[in-house]
């Protein structure tokens, strides 16, 4: 039993209890939200049960998600809505593995399995019109593309961060700003 306990507690103290959604930074208008108006804000979305810790500045609010805990979006809407501030975008960073569906390729967050499709913005030509409401035109580049997928077949954690592109739509899209995949290095450390 003592030799299992050891194991037990060596895991537990070499791997870090972190979130799988990392981060959610939430923007707004900051001209309409007054420090009595930022103060509301963050008492709101301390009331959320899936939030740690809250920061609101002028134009954001910064949440930091608790560990296994089922990213919503809705949840943030609609404390938004009954705040009274219009969101200008929604960011999210998040660490988790990657699936492929199709020529799909998503983050599924470790822990909670909160399921993210990753694209590239669009890359406009010289001289072209892009329409920036058709996801047709976030493809991937086959650089990431091929990066994403070799992590994939390896097995490595990823970490992704973006803004939510159209995020009332049915499946959760992150717009990719940078990843970061962890070698096999940094997994046997942590």
């Amino acid at each position: 039993m003592k030799p299992l306990w050891t194991l037990f507690c060596l895991l537990l103290l070499t791997n870090p209890l972190s979130a799988e959604i990392e981060k959610v930074v939430v923007g707004y208008t900051a001209s309409l939200c007054d420090q009595k108006c930022m103060d509301f804000t963050k008492r709101q979305f301390e009331l959320i049960p899936e939030v740690a810790n809250v920061q609101v500045t002028p134009g954001q609010v910064i949440l930091d998600w608790k560990p296994k805990s089922k990213f919503s979006f809705q949840t943030i809407n609609y404390t938004m809505r009954r705040i009274g501030l219009g969101m200008a975008n929604t960011s999210v960073t998040a660490r988790g593995t990657i699936q492929k569906q199709g020529d799909k390729l998503y983050l599924v967050s470790i822990g909670d399995n909160t399921r993210f499709r990753i694209v590239n913005p669009p890359a406009p030509e010289s001289g072209s019109y892009v329409e920036y409401n058709n996801i047709a035109m976030y493809e991937l580049l086959p650089g990431v593309r091929d990066a994403l997928e070799t992590a994939m077949r390896k097995d490595q954690l990823v970490t992704v961060a973006g803004y939510l592109l159209a995020p009332w739509r049915y499946e959760l899209t992150i717009v990719l700003g940078n990843y970061r995949v962890e070698d096999e290095e940094e997994e046997e450390k942590q």
